[in-house]
């Protein structure tokens, strides 16, 4: 008796000649579908339960990756048409909300776009809005490091002369001019932003009026308009800014 003979496929020949073993038995073993019972379907419920658990963090993993671009652009636009509209319902309050606003119950319907590109006040709007954030971005963005360089290396080679007392005084008039040459533009600078600011905040207070609602004791409108508020200044150039940079930083990678 073979050794291994318990184990061995049993052969069979058919009518036309051909032999077969019990290796098709076996596939037909591998082929049929395994019933794991209840602690299979206990597995596939714990894989789709991490799907969607590790769903979050891999949606944050592309936010700060590669969707920075288009999240941070998305955002910009949106804030860029949210100051068309402030500037349009500054003009005239009896303008219709368009642009849906989490959590703001203004009555937007997207149906109403329609009537805004069909005013003229609403293209004026456009018009002073991006005026007011093309101004508005510099702070955000700056000046890069070689433009701050060539700056200073501009002026670095002048230098002032000493007091002279016995200079006449027309002489030390324009030995200070020479001295603070350019900080009168800077300041001017310096007044337009801070008017667009000032401009900006009273025009965002218009649409959202969280003082009004301090004085009313309302305080959950209070911090909701008052959050609103301030993304309505600032959340164009900030969010514009930021796609800038990741744009600029992926195409570098």
């Amino acid at each position: 008796m073979s050794r291994y003979g318990t184990g061995a496929a049993s052969n069979t020949t058919n009518g036309n000649g051909k032999t077969n073993n019990g290796s098709s038995t076996r596939r037909d073993e591998f082929d049929r579908p395994k019933n794991d019972g209840l602690w299979g379907g206990f597995k596939k419920c714990l894989d789709i339960a991490l799907e969607w658990i590790t769903l979050v963090p891999h949606f944050l993993m592309w936010i700060t990756g590669d969707g920075s671009p288009i999240v941070f652009g998305l955002l910009a636009a949106y804030f860029y048409v949210l100051g068309w509209e402030g500037w349009w319902h500054s003009l005239d309050a009896s303008h219709p909300s368009f642009l849906p606003k989490p959590f703001v119950s203004d009555g937007a319907r997207l149906i109403n776009v329609f009537v805004a590109v069909s005013d003229l006040t609403f293209w004026l709007s456009v018009l002073i809005s991006t005026a007011v954030n093309a101004a508005q971005t510099k702070i955000f963005r700056g000046v890069t490091v070689r433009m701050a360089k060539a700056r200073y290396d501009e002026v670095r080679s002048f230098e002032v002369p000493d007091e002279n007392p016995k200079a006449i005084t027309l002489a030390e008039i324009r030995r200070k001019r020479f001295k603070n040459v350019g900080l009168l533009e800077l300041r001017k600078v310096g007044g337009l932003i801070f008017f667009l600011y000032a401009m900006d905040f009273v025009q965002s207070h218009f649409n959202f009026p969280w003082m009004l609602n301090l004085w009313r004791f309302q305080l959950g409108l209070v911090v909701l308009h008052f959050v609103w508020w301030g993304l309505s200044v600032v959340g164009a150039e900030l969010f514009g800014s930021m796609f800038q940079s990741s744009w600029e930083e992926r195409k570098a990678h």
